[in-house]
C-alpha cells in the first residue's frame, strides 16, 4: 500500500471531545470543528469529516486537516505524527466507519487555578476572565454543553469495554467535578468483566490541601479497583523558571504537592505503567529542559519520562518565529547533560532544527520582548536573571 507519506493512526484510534464548546478534533494538531447536531455528537467518532480523513489517508491522498504535519515534513522537519510514531499502518485502516476509538481525550471545562504565559482562555478560566472566549467560538456552538456532557458520560458508561484509555484535560482535573464523575465510572466497572482501562491526565499539582486529599484518594481507589493510571505532571522549569511561566504558582507549595503525589503514584506503584513530566516546550524553556531532567534525578525519580507538549497556539512563545536564531539554542542544548534521557534531547533538537531554515520574524520577536518587559514590570520579575541563557533570543534585534 503506497501511503506511507500520508497514513497516520490517529483518525482510527483517537478522538478529542471538547464538551464546553461543542467541538471535536481527530488529532492533537488538527483544528477543532463543531458538532452540528445532537445526533452527530452522539456518533462523535464517525462525523463525516473524520470518515473523509480516513478514506483519504488510506488511499494515499493528503487531507487538508493534516497540513501541519505535511508542512513540517516537506521542509525536512519533524512532524507531530512522526515524533509520536503515529506514521504507521493500522490493522483496520480499510474501515472508514468505526464503533469506538481506543483513546478518548476529554475536555469538560477550562476551570484552572493558574494563568500560564503559554496558555490561553480555552484552557484557563483565569485567562478567560482577562481575555474572553471569541464570539466566533461561542456563536458556533450548535449543541449545548449539558447535552454533550451527559452524552459523553453515558457513552463511556455504555462502551467502557471498547475503550482502552480515557484522557482527561482541562483546566486542572483535580478541581473539576467531571473528573470525579469519570473516575466513578471506572470504579463501577469490574476489570474482570470490562477489562482493565487506563485513566490518564495532566495535573499542575498546585491545589489546596482538601483538593489534594480528594484527588489522591480517588486515584488510589481507581488503582485498587484494578484499573491503571497514567499521570503527567506539568513541570516546565525548576524554581523561579516554573513560577515565571505558570503565573500564580508558588514553587514551594507546588513542590510539596508534587512530592506527595509522587510518593503515592510513581513507576513503582502497582497499576502505574509510566509517569511523565509534561514539559510545555516553548521558547522560554527550550534551553533549560536539562535542568528538569537533572532535578527529577536529584529527587529520586530519574525513571519519570520527560515529554514535551509542543506549544504552537497561542503563538507568543512558539519557537518557529525565531527561525535561524534557533541554531544558537541547538548549540547550547548539544553541550547539556540529559543523564539517562538522550532521546528527549534528540527530540528537542530535532524540533528546533526544523525551523532553522526560516528567517527570524523580527516584528514578532520585538513584540515578545515588549510583552516580557511588561510582564516583568507587572509581577516584579527580571527575565534576564531568571533565564540568562536566553540572551540569544533578542541579540541583534
Amino acid at each position: 500500500m503506497n501511503n506511507s507519506k500520508t497514513i497516520c493512526e490517529y483518525p482510527w484510534t483517537w478522538v478529542s471531545f471538547n464538551v464546553d464548546y461543542g467541538m471535536w478534533r481527530t488529532c492533537p494538531r488538527s483544528s477543532y470543528k463543531w458538532f452540528q447536531t445532537e445526533e452527530e455528537a452522539s456518533d462523535f467518532f464517525n462525523v463525516p469529516e473524520i470518515v473523509k480523513i480516513r478514506d483519504d489517508l488510506y488511499n494515499g491522498r493528503r487531507n487538508s486537516s493534516c497540513v501541519d504535519c505535511y508542512t513540517a515534513e516537506d521542509k525536512g522537519g519533524m512532524s507531530y505524527r512522526k515524533a509520536l510514531k503515529k506514521d504507521r499502518e493500522v490493522e483496520n485502516a480499510h474501515q472508514t466507519i468505526l464503533e469506538a476509538p481506543k483513546v478518548i481525550e476529554l475536555k469538560f471545562s477550562n476551570l484552572c487555578n493558574l494563568k500560564c504565559v503559554f496558555c490561553a482562555n480555552f484552557c484557563s478560566s483565569l485567562w478567560e476572565h482577562e481575555v474572553p472566549i471569541p464570539a466566533e467560538i461561542t456563536a458556533n456552538q450548535k449543541v449545548s454543553s449539558d447535552f454533550l456532557s451527559n452524552t459523553i458520560l453515558d457513552w463511556i458508561d455504555t462502551n467502557f469495554d471498547k475503550v482502552e484509555s480515557i484522557m482527561f484535560l482541562g483546566g486542572e482535573p483535580a478541581i473539576q467535578k467531571q473528573f470525579y464523575q469519570v473516575a466513578d465510572i471506572f470504579l463501577s466497572k469490574d476489570p474482570d468483566k470490562y477489562g482493565s482501562k487506563e485513566l490518564t491526565f495532566s495535573t499542575n499539582t498546585f491545589y489546596p490541601e482538601a483538593y489534594r486529599n480528594r484527588f489522591e484518594s480517588t486515584l488510589t481507589k481507581v488503582l485498587e479497583r484494578g484499573h491503571t493510571v497514567f499521570p503527567r505532571i506539568s513541570l516546565d522549569g525548576i524554581g523561579n523558571k516554573q513560577t515565571y511561566q505558570r503565573t500564580n504558582l508558588k514553587w514551594q507549595q507546588f513542590e510539596n504537592n508534587m512530592l506527595s503525589f509522587l510518593e503515592k503514584f510513581n513507576p513503582d506503584t502497582k497499576g502505574i505503567k509510566k509517569i511523565r513530566a509534561n514539559i510545555a516546550l516553548n521558547i522560554l524553556n527550550l534551553v533549560y529542559c536539562d535542568e528538569i531532567v537533572q532535578y527529577l534525578a536529584d529527587i529520586g525519580y530519574s525513571n519519570i519520562q520527560p515529554h514535551y507538549n509542543y506549544i504552537v497556539k497561542p503563538d507568543m512563545f512558539y519557537m518557529r518565529h525565531w527561525g535561524s536564531k534557533l541554531n544558537d539554542a541547538i548549540d547550547i542544548i548539544n553541550k547539556q547533560d540529559f543523564l539517562g534521557q538522550p532521546q528527549y534531547k534528540e527530540h528537542i533538537t530535532k524540533m528546533a532544527s526544523s525551523f532553522t531554515n526560516l528567517e527570524p520574524n523580527i516584528d514578532h520577536i520585538r513584540n515578545t520582548k515588549k510583552w516580557i518587559d511588561d510582564y516583568d514590570a507587572k509581577y516584579g520579575y527580571n527575565f534576564a536573571e531568571i533565564f540568562p541563557d536566553n540572551r540569544y533570543l533578542f541579540d541583534g534585534v
